[in-house]
């Protein structure tokens, strides 16, 4: 499995100094525990309700992780502190 960051959520990591108490290598880390094929397994992950494609988003220490999956791999769409 791959951790993948879109442009928007590469751009918000680079634009902004601080993730908040997290680093980009922590969050990386907790998604690379997630079972690709099934994301809410986990109990910090939650798909969004009614989105045209499958989104999910992990909530840890004030961050939320928005991702889809394609294939095994997890694609990190955004990363919002608060």
């Amino acid at each position: 499995m791959s951790i993948l960051l879109a442009k928007p959520a590469q751009e918000e990591v680079s634009g902004r100094q601080a993730l908040g108490p997290l680093t980009l290598v922590h969050i990386v880390s907790l998604l690379e525990k997630l079972d690709p094929k099934n994301p809410e397994s986990s109990v910090n992950v939650h798909r969004v309700r009614d989105a045209e494609q499958e989104i999910y988003v992990l909530r840890e220490r004030g961050l939320r992780v928005f991702f889809t999956r394609r294939e095994n791999d997890i694609v990190v769409l955004s990363i919002i502190n608060g």
